[in-house]
């Protein structure tokens, strides 16, 4: 939505290069160490390259990265988060932007490492939904965690970290819910800390005429993403979605509530229980071993039904 509304910011689809790249991190080496750091932007490069979700440049041909010259942009920072931006860099280059935005959801574990490197340019948008919502979504996604207490633990942590950060002028606010209602006036002021401009974002700002480019190439790759070509009918399902249809038992609600109920008061959401659920240490471990039993159940299901999805992933 960035990126359609103000070109000169780029948002490619997220790769998570420091989320799955921080805990191998060690077994590059010293990366002072040209050969070293050599190997770890080789490793990043190819990993990005192979995604199911190509980054594209502006022709539509996929970016191919130069990797003697992101040595040799590294060289004198070397690190991971100097890998990282270099990568983004290529993105934003390739599209004529001056900046660019990641969308992975735990940049924020990162943040000490990220303030070091990039100072007073980091700047964080804080994108909030209903817990309730997040886990009837997640639950029906093809892959990853299938049990409603351990969803909301995620969440629950995600949040932590981020309503740290939030005491910090580095952070915008903004909830999912108030996008759904009224996008021209988020976006107009979510467009001064971004960009430093105060102009008013007008109708030919948000109108869309469908939906992007990277959300059509990711709904046909995948069943996980096939609503985002759906536009405005979707956006009228997705408030408060959990209240919607049985979307969710009240065992279910009991489940998440317990699980985050703290963090919901703290993000203005109203807690259908009177108090934190409280559940035994049993409890919990069979929460977990419930949600165990159900990702592999949706890994089988995956491979079944869509092996091409499967075998990308």
């Amino acid at each position: 939505m960035i990126s359609e509304q103000y070109p000169e910011i780029a948002t490619p689809h997220p790769a998570h290069i420091l989320e799955n790249f921080s805990p191998i991190l060690h077994t590059f080496g010293d990366l002072s160490q040209k050969r070293n750091l050599a190997r770890l932007i080789r490793a990043v490069c190819d990993y990005v390259e192979c995604s199911p979700i190509p980054w594209l440049d502006g022709k539509k041909q996929q970016i191919i990265f130069d990797r003697d010259a992101l040595v040799a942009q590294c060289k004198d920072s070397p690190s991971l988060i100097s890998v990282f931006g270099a990568v983004m860099g290529v993105f934003a280059a390739a599209y004529d932007c001056t900046t660019w935005l990641c969308k992975c959801t735990g940049a924020g574990k990162h943040h000490k490492e990220l303030m070091e490197h990039f100072g007073a340019r980091l700047k964080y948008i804080y994108l909030y939904r209903d817990p309730r919502d997040v886990s009837a979504s997640f639950k029906k996604a093809p892959v990853g965690d299938a049990n409603f207490f351990v969803i909301a633990e995620t969440w629950s942590r995600l949040q932590q970290i981020a309503l740290d950060l939030n005491r910090t002028e580095q952070v915008y606010m903004v909830s999912y819910e108030a996008l759904l209602l009224d996008k021209e006036k988020e976006l107009a002021s979510l467009l001064p800390f971004l960009t430093g401009r105060e102009e008013k974002v007008t109708d030919t700002h948000v109108q869309q005429t469908g939906p992007s480019e990277e959300a059509q190439l990711r709904a046909g790759k995948s069943a996980q993403w096939k609503n985002l070509t759906r536009g405005k009918s979707l956006e009228v399902e997705q408030l408060d979605k959990w209240k919607k249809n049985e979307a969710l038992t009240g065992a279910d609600i009991l489940q998440i509530e317990g699980a985050c109920y703290q963090e919901m008061l703290e993000l203005g959401y109203t807690p259908v229980s009177d108090t934190t659920p409280v559940f035994t240490e049993q409890e919990i471990q069979k929460f977990r071993q419930e949600n165990e039993e159900g990702k592999k159940r949706k890994e089988m299901r995956l491979k079944e039904e869509d092996p091409v999805d499967w075998e990308r992933r």
